[in-house]
């Protein structure tokens, strides 16, 4: 058994072997040494999606929208997240999701890197708010409240009849009503 071993170390495969095994231990460790992986966040503009879809459903906006960026925790080597544009990465709200009245929730897309060796850890906000109502018009009956006090003594109302008899009003539905 003795004699197999030493055949075994003073084989050439075997010291073919152990250079292969060393040097890749070596670039390993220069690799993490060098160019460590490292985390980092970017302010990341949000692109909105489909923003007339909801006007095409008769729906308006109230409320305003204060996502105007999101904010990206990515991870890579140092060399490439340290040269990483925010450009690079994309995210996305789609409007087409809205489709009734009142608060309607929307996600925000998984954020996308266009560079290799960037990986997306988290993203901040996943999701917004937003109000959406309809606008309507309608015609108000004007009403006339009256007393006999106001007239001098032996006069009396005969007809009443306010002009005009409605008033036009337009808005939005939750407010008019």
């Amino acid at each position: 058994m003795n004699k197999k071993i030493q055949n075994i170390l003073q084989s050439k495969t075997f010291y073919i072997i152990v250079s292969v095994i060393v040097a890749v231990a070596i670039w390993i460790i220069a690799l993490n040494t060098l160019n460590p992986v490292v985390e980092n966040t970017l302010a990341v503009s949000v692109a909105y999606l489909n923003e007339d879809a909801p006007a095409e459903k008769n729906l308006s906006r109230t409320s305003e929208i204060d996502v105007s960026t999101a904010t990206i925790k990515v991870s890579g080597r140092q060399n490439t997240i340290n040269n990483l544009l925010a450009s690079e990465i994309k995210v996305h709200i789609d409007f087409a999701e809205v489709s009734e009245i009142g608060v309607t929730h929307l996600k925000l897309s998984q954020p996308q890197c266009e560079r290799f060796g960037v990986k997306i850890l988290d993203y901040y906000p996943k999701e917004i708010d937003v109000s959406y109502d309809t606008k309507t018009e309608m015609y108000l009956n004007v009403k006339t409240e009256y007393t006999d006090d106001v007239l001098a003594e032996g006069f009396e109302f005969i007809s009443v009849k306010p002009e005009p008899d409605s008033i036009p009003i337009s808005g939005f539905v939750s407010d008019i009503e």
